[in-house]
């Protein structure tokens, strides 16, 4: 209480000043001196937006092609044969979660929205026990959360393809939603052209005469996700996938005869391929003190492919000669599907007991579903005499169970000298064997200085699924099936070293060199065929071995605004 008076009264109090200025970022840490692993690049998303676009959109695939030790393979496709591999041997994984369809048009675009990727790692060698099911290489891209204060969103029209992003908060500081569309618009150009080029024909056409054709194409990319912080320790994220290219032709021939013959002939043919990914996934994040942290992701993941044709031919007409009369019906249907679904659960956690020593550990459970169909029927009839019946289907179903658990260590022996040891363990069951897969890994990193450390990695990886394919191109008439008795899991062995070094005035030199071996490796023989035969499909596999070794090079300037990379690869596979 304060007394009442006529005097002034003073009230003195200490000033607080705040002497914590923003803090400002003046360099950046290079990457590849400080971690341990070999053969490992970081790109941000906002790198991923200022690389490499085709026509359109940035392409994550077409600016790996561009890093050492990768082989683009065939011009203008998005493939990556990564140091010997042949392109169905990379993992990659959206959010934790494996995806099989990663192209689209054939392989000319690739199936990521640079808008949603926040960032990605690419191992090329020195792959932590973390990751497995693969022989070559692992692309692992992170998607972003929505911002949880503000909304904001971008847009863009290229020449083959529209995006929309949109993200904010949905209950401020608590719930977040991001969500990027990516459509090609060929379609919207193709359908109109083809009408107004038949309207064109029919004008030059006579009244017993019709003839049309239309074809159309489109592909489309759906990433949405949710983000809600039940604490800051805490936060649970759902994320959706869907991924389709869709192909359509429809032709119409029909032709009334005069003259000699009598009568009419009509032909009707469509053809629709469909292909693509649909992922759905949770993910729970959880810090449960400074030193340990836990995430849980349970998804299901499917890739779907599906060719339908069905072309009909009628006739019925009189010869006049003769007077002898002529009635044909021809129908062919031909109807494929390719069907994997995986549905699994991981759990990782993540542990630092000390400064010197970080762990991981987890394990994963997954449920391969391999659904391949092939379906033709073929029905002839002259004069209502069934000329030819056929019906035939191949059809392949079966299941695979995969089970693994790793632990690694990334320790601090001495200031100079860091190792990340770590071990998988992976077992895989389909009816009437199971297959066990015990993949060692390694690697060291020496600090010769603040500016130089050498680096070298052991590491094996076993690779459980193979796909069957009879063409380079990425088709929905590929599709996937499990090794079995007859075909073992693929092996990869790879030792690889170098140097990496950083010199003054923002220049960088990084030599590194790999000597890898492979076993168990498959080849499809099938290659008369359009369509992979089902039946018997392990006896139409050839099994090799293979061997890659050679040296890359990496040198690079690079300041805020500006990178100027050289890169060189020389090996031998």
């Amino acid at each position: 209480v304060i007394p009442v008076t006529s005097q002034p009264v003073t009230f003195e109090t200490d000033i607080q000043v705040d002497t914590i200025t923003t803090a400002v970022i003046t360099g950046k840490i290079d990457r590849n001196i400080n971690f341990t692993q070999t053969g490992l690049t970081k790109i941000d998303g906002a790198a991923l937006n200022r690389g490499f676009a085709l026509l359109s959109s940035p392409d994550v695939l077409k600016t790996l092609q561009i890093l050492p030790g990768v082989s683009s393979g065939t011009e203008m496709l998005s493939n990556l044969y990564v140091h010997g591999g042949d392109g169905t041997d990379n993992l990659y994984l959206m959010d934790g979660v494996p995806l099989y369809q990663i192209c689209h048009l054939g392989g000319i675009f690739s199936a990521f929205n640079t808008d949603f990727i926040d960032n990605l790692d690419f191992y090329k060698s020195g792959f932590p026990a973390r990751y497995g099911g693969r022989t070559s290489s692992v692309v692992d891209i992170h998607g972003k959360d929505g911002c949880f204060t503000d909304y904001s969103g971008s847009w863009s029209l290229g020449l083959l393809e529209g995006r929309f992003q949109l993200d904010g908060p949905i209950v401020k500081g608590k719930t977040s939603f991001n969500i990027a569309l990516r459509r090609s618009w060929a379609d919207l150009l193709l359908y109109p052209t083809c009408a107004i080029i038949n309207a064109r024909n029919a004008k030059s056409y006579t009244d017993d005469y019709v003839d049309k054709s239309t074809y159309g194409y489109s592909f489309t990319d759906l990433n949405a996700r949710i983000t809600h912080r039940f604490s800051e320790r805490s936060r649970l994220t759902a994320n959706l996938y869907v991924g389709n290219d869709q192909f359509l032709m429809k032709k119409l021939n029909s032709e009334v005869f005069s003259n000699k013959l009598e009568g009419y002939s009509k032909e009707t043919g469509r053809t629709s391929l469909t292909w693509g990914n649909i992922l759905a996934s949770m993910n729970w994040q959880k810090e449960f003190s400074p030193s340990l942290d836990m995430k849980v992701t349970g998804y299901w993941s499917g890739t779907r492919s599906k060719i339908s044709h069905a072309n009909v031919f009628d006739s019925d007409y009189v010869v006049v000669e003769n007077n002898e009369p002529e009635k044909w019906h021809y129908n062919t249907v031909l109807d494929t599907h390719g069907i994997l679904d995986d549905t699994g659960v991981t759990a990782d956690f993540n542990w630092r007991p000390s400064s010197s020593h970080q762990l991981r550990f987890g394990a994963s459970a997954i449920v391969h579903i391999y659904r391949p169909t092939y379906g033709y029927k073929e029905n002839e009839v002259d004069m209502d005499v069934t000329v030819t019946d056929l019906n035939l289907r191949d059809t392949v179903r079966t299941t695979g169970l995969e089970f693994s658990v790793y632990a690694e260590d990334e320790m601090k022996i001495t200031d100079w000298l860091k190792a990340n040891l770590g071990l998988r363990n992976a077992v895989y069951s389909v009816p009437g064997k199971v297959w066990n897969s015990f993949e060692p890994r390694l690697a060291i990193k020496v600090q010769c200085s603040p500016n130089v450390s050498i680096k070298a990695s052991y590491s094996e990886m076993s690779q459980f699924s193979h796909q069957l394919a009879t063409t380079y191109l990425d088709l929905p008439t590929n599709c996937w099936l499990p090794s079995g008795e007859k075909v073992a899991p693929m092996r990869s062995r790879q030792v690889a070293g170098g140097v990496y070094s950083k010199f003054p005035h923002n220049l960088h030199l990084n030599i590194e060199g790999w000597y890898k071996t492979m076993d168990n490796l498959v080849e499809y023989r099938g290659m008369n065929t359009f369509f992979p035969q089902l039946r018997d499909w392990e006896d139409r596999f050839d099994i090799g071995k293979g061997r890659s070794y050679g040296m890359e090079v990496d040198l690079g300037y690079e300041t805020s605004k500006l990178s100027l990379n050289a890169f060189y690869t020389l090996s031998w596979n």
